[in-house]
């Protein structure tokens, strides 16, 4: 049996309605005492992993202890948005933000990747890391990621997938098994 955590990065520091993923934008700090919050509800022996964008990365170190640093996976990054990194919403053209909605998985983004080749990066980096883990593992990402990663253990229609809940600073708790993974509460 296995403990996983699935960790959001804190909400971006960047003004509503922007466009981004892959690029390497400041987050905003989540307070020490939900820090602590969440680092007691991990086991010492925790293997952290994380995206190596520093709005995970940070609180991957910030959850670390016991002499292990977080191990960053690039498999683990945001969705390439592309030639849309950075924009505001407003100016990307209302006909491919609606492609966009109506095939998420297939769409791809001008300079960017689809939803389906994030998915496969990100489900293997998990197979990676859950044969790596002992007992226990964190992984700190981003909502898209995540997500998938709880709609495939979950054995959900991957149409179900991009809307779970997954906010900015919150922890998820699978307990995995060989009959599947279940959601256990958190803190």
């Amino acid at each position: 049996m296995t403990s996983l955590w699935l960790i959001r990065h804190p909400p971006a520091a960047l003004p509503a309605g922007i466009c981004y993923g892959v690029s390497d934008v400041p987050a905003m700090a989540l307070t020490s005492d939900r820090i602590a919050a969440m680092r007691a509800s991990l086991p010492l022996a925790t293997r952290i992993v994380s995206s190596p964008l520093s709005r995970c990365l940070a609180l991957a170190h910030a959850l670390a202890r016991g002499g292990e640093p977080p191990i960053p996976d690039t498999r683990l990054r945001e969705m390439d948005f592309g030639n849309w990194e950075l924009l505001p919403f407003a100016h990307i053209e209302r006909d491919r933000i609606d492609a966009w909605a109506a095939a998420p998985w297939d769409f791809l983004p001008p300079g960017g990747e689809r939803a389906e080749d994030m998915s496969r990066r990100v489900l293997s980096a998990l197979r990676d890391h859950l044969a790596a883990a002992a007992d226990a593992l964190a992984l700190v990402a981003h909502g898209g990621p995540l997500r998938v990663i709880m709609g495939h253990l979950l054995r959900l229609p991957r149409e179900q997938w991009l809307a779970l809940p997954c906010d900015p600073g919150s922890l998820t708790h699978l307990q995995l098994d060989d009959s599947g993974a279940r959601l256990l509460p958190t803190a």
